[in-house]
């Protein structure tokens, strides 16, 4: 976003000791922003060693960089801030759906997923999407194939301007960030209504890991998911000793990323649905085993 500012800045700083980056976000994959190609071609410009260069306040643990990191990395805070609402209140169902879908913050690619949920699982899925506190973050220029036919582009841009989609617990994107407000919480009273959640994580491109708590939460509720996330994301779960649902349902989609794992994702769901494979009894031994994990972690790895 400040691209011109840190290209500057690294001109200006050439006789410095260290170049220190602060990249304030989460876990993205500086290679597929561009960040690492970014700085390292203008560090190359003015004779800066890579060794000299610091990337700060970035906790993607798994992809490797030329640049030193300035802290070790650490497990994302969403496991252990699970901890706040494991424990809310359910709010009585007369009708449990197989599938939940919930979604804040609106990218192309959640719109897009949205859409096909919508049209392609109409009475099958339990939605919710928060009220959007600024304008879409894409045009009708991002709409492109394979996501929506380009038949379809402008049908979908004007569903999209105005879906006919609630937030079931009345949040919009902007209450995430206002302290006071537990949207996750809020979320979770909602749980009883369905067996499997479809999650779109947050970093998703190129080769990064840290998971929010869109797929904290349904862990710590002992549900089921299908991840839309970066490619190995569950292998990545299984690291840290979580168990997925490979033995239930195929999850060969997580060798795939962007369009093509979504494309996967899509026939997983329907396989499911068909023949009900969110009710196999092997699904609750694995979300006690998935509990035990998470309260592990959160007793090792919570701050004090």
């Amino acid at each position: 976003m400040n691209r011109d500012e840190v290209i500057q800045n690294i001109k200006n700083n050439h006789n410095a000791r260290h170049l220190v980056f602060e990249i304030n976000s989460e876990g993205p994959s500086l290679h597929a922003l561009g960040i690492t190609d970014t700085i390292g071609y203008n560090i190359s410009q003015i004779g800066i060693a890579p060794d000299r260069v610091w990337i700060d306040r970035w906790h993607n643990t798994v992809e490797q960089i030329p640049f030193r990191r300035a802290y070790k990395p650490r497990l994302s805070h969403f496991f252990w801030m699970s901890d706040h609402y494991r424990h809310t209140p359910r709010t009585p169902v007369t009708h449990v759906y197989p599938l939940a879908f919930f979604v804040g913050r609106l990218t192309f690619e959640r719109a897009a997923m949205l859409w096909h949920v919508v049209h392609r699982w109409p009475t099958q899925c339990l939605l919710s999407l928060m009220q959007q506190s600024s304008p879409l973050n894409f045009s009708p220029s991002d709409v492109a194939e394979p996501w929506i036919d380009c038949n379809q582009k402008q049908e979908f841009m004007n569903w999209i301007m105005s879906p006919p989609i609630e937030s079931i617990t009345g949040h919009s994107v902007k209450d995430q960030y206002l302290p006071g407000n537990n949207t996750n919480r809020d979320l979770v009273a909602h749980y009883d209504g369905f067996c499997l959640e479809l999650v779109a994580e947050t970093y998703c491109l190129g080769d990064a890991f840290f998971p929010t708590e869109k797929t904290v939460r349904p862990i710590s509720q002992g549900k089921p998911l299908l991840v839309y996330g970066p490619r190995h994301f569950l292998a990545r779960l299984r690291g840290l000793g979580f168990r997925t649902w490979g033995d239930v349902w195929d999850e060969s989609y997580d060798d795939l990323a962007e369009h093509e794992r979504w494309q996967a994702i899509k026939v997983v769901i329907d396989n499911v649905i068909a023949i009900k494979a969110y009710q196999d009894p092997r699904i609750q031994a694995i979300s006690q085993h998935n509990i035990s994990v998470l309260n592990h972690i959160i007793k090792t790895y919570a701050p004090q």
